[in-house]
């Protein structure tokens, strides 16, 4: 068989490197597009490669964008718990701060190791035995607050013992009233306890009951009563005159001071105060605490004489000297028809007086009702101290004698207590329990028989133990204790000024 050189049909296979197999013919090798395909689907492979690795890219940006919002909101939660704590314990704080028992005078059925009324009212809702009262095991046990004022009592809050017994406090009633008959136990109810677990503190709504006294009482068993703080928290019941005490410059046919303050607007005579016609006639009431007066409301008679009110001027402070006509003035009464109501804005005026007086003539003063409408002022007492009316009170758990007491006031910037009235007198007896002794700001040191105050000012109103002041005798009893009572208000007892006991100071 003869070659054909110049055939080509004849293939040859041929095996490359990368062990392709390549078609080939006697002239060389047979192209084809199998490697250009190839390499497309490489490409292709790698350019999805770098997608999904974008993706992921993607991704993980994208988680991490969440995790950094999600520590950022949980950031922000725990910010807004922070500030709903915060803004709870600055309520807590100010629900403390508008509560009226504060400046009130506390008393007990009796007193068990020297754990006293007044511990229930001194701001700490501490659950430890030594910061609570504690009665004797007594048959219907109580405690009680005076508020010194008429109140609307929204509510009232009790904190219970926390480190033993609080079942003692089951079945005890909440009573609220005007009346201190029978130690105030008489008065209405606001709410029984049930029952306070150890250490809590429980709200119970009264609705705005009116009194002046809050009584907790355990009836019907014999029992500890311990309370570990009340609070009470209300407004003014409106008029404040109603409590006060009225006086007049004079008396014509029976129609006394007290008349104006009796809570009628009745018009007529026989409703209404009368003076004799005296040469700048006055009326007063005294409101037995400092208050912020926002107006005074005056009832004129209607059967007679309306014109005799004309010109009289409405004047308030805390001063009674010169009848308190000197205080600063509120108003002028121009004129109130007969029969008529008129209100007259004293802007906050601070003071325990009120006084009308009728200047520059004589004249016969009536008034058939006077209404005060304010706030308690109280004061601003350094820390520690209490308040009643215009003077803040520091009480002491040491002992020293007289004049050691009485430098340790005047270094307080303050001065041994001075008891100007039966409202102080009692206020005093509330703050140490029954049987302590507390020297007070009054002395004979001076002249034997004459007694004085630390201020200089003259003994007028006192309250004597029976048999006392004994220094007459010849002892040397020229300084004065104030021998606390169990019941309201309290005594005096002259006693050896070298002797010791806890003191009380007083800012003005």
């Amino acid at each position: 068989m003869t070659e054909d050189n110049d055939s080509s049909t004849m293939n040859i296979l041929d095996i490359d490197d990368d062990m392709y197999v390549k078609p080939r013919t006697r002239h060389g090798f047979q192209h084809s597009d199998t490697g250009q395909h190839s390499r497309d689907e490489r490409d292709l492979l790698q350019t999805s490669n770098n997608n999904l690795t974008k993706e992921r890219d993607q991704l993980q940006t994208s988680y991490n964008n969440l995790t950094k919002e999600r520590d950022q909101l949980q950031t922000s939660y725990n910010n807004l718990i922070k500030e709903r704590d915060q803004h709870q314990r600055e309520i807590e704080k100010l629900k403390i701060k508008g509560n009226v028992a504060l400046n009130g005078v506390a008393t007990q059925s009796s007193l068990y190791n020297n754990r006293y009324a007044s511990d229930a009212i001194d701001g700490k809702r501490n659950t430890h035995y030594g910061s609570c009262t504690h009665t004797q095991k007594d048959r219907n046990p109580w405690w009680r607050v005076d508020l010194l004022n008429v109140y609307r009592i929204t509510d009232v809050t009790l904190t219970n013992r926390g480190d033993c017994c609080p079942e003692r406090l089951d079945g005890a009633e909440i009573r609220i009233g005007n009346s201190s008959e029978n130690n105030g136990i008489n008065n209405p109810r606001c709410a029984v306890i049930s029952h306070i677990p150890a250490g809590e503190t429980h709200t119970f709504q009264c609705n705005e009951m009116e009194g002046r006294y809050v009584v907790v009482v355990i009836p019907g068993r014999s029992e500890w009563l311990t309370l570990c703080e009340l609070e009470v928290h209300g407004t003014p019941a409106g008029n404040v005159a109603l409590n006060g005490v009225a006086t007049q410059s004079s008396l014509y046919n029976n129609r006394d001071a007290s008349d104006a303050i009796d809570g009628k607007r009745n018009t007529h005579y026989g409703s209404c105060t009368h003076t004799q016609k005296d040469r700048n006639p006055w009326w007063r009431v005294d409101l037995l605490n400092v208050y912020r007066i926002t107006d005074v409301t005056l009832t004129n008679r209607g059967d007679c004489c309306p014109e005799r009110l004309d010109g009289a001027e409405i004047r308030i402070g805390n001063s009674s000297e010169n009848n308190g006509i000197n205080n600063p003035r509120c108003a002028v009464i121009s004129h109130i028809p007969a029969g008529e109501t008129h209100t007259f804005q004293c802007n906050e005026m601070e003071g325990r007086y009120v006084v009308v007086v009728i200047p520059g003539r004589s004249e016969w003063l009536t008034l058939c009702e006077l209404e005060v409408h304010g706030t308690p002022a109280g004061r601003s007492c350094p820390e520690g101290w209490k308040t009643s009316g215009s003077s803040c009170y520091y009480t002491t758990t040491v002992i020293k004698t007289w004049e050691e007491s009485r430098k340790d006031c005047n270094e307080r910037g303050a001065h041994l207590v001075i008891i100007n009235s039966r409202e102080e007198q009692t206020f005093i007896n509330g703050l140490y329990g029954p049987g302590n002794e507390t020297w007070i700001g009054l002395t004979n040191v001076d002249t034997e028989g004459t007694w004085k105050w630390v201020d200089g000012t003259p003994l007028t109103t006192a309250y004597w133990k029976t048999g006392k002041p004994s220094s007459s005798l010849g002892a040397d009893q020229d300084c004065v204790a104030f021998f606390h009572h169990s019941s309201d208000p309290g005594e005096w007892n002259d006693e050896e000024c070298h002797k010791s006991n806890n003191w009380i100071c007083e800012i003005f």
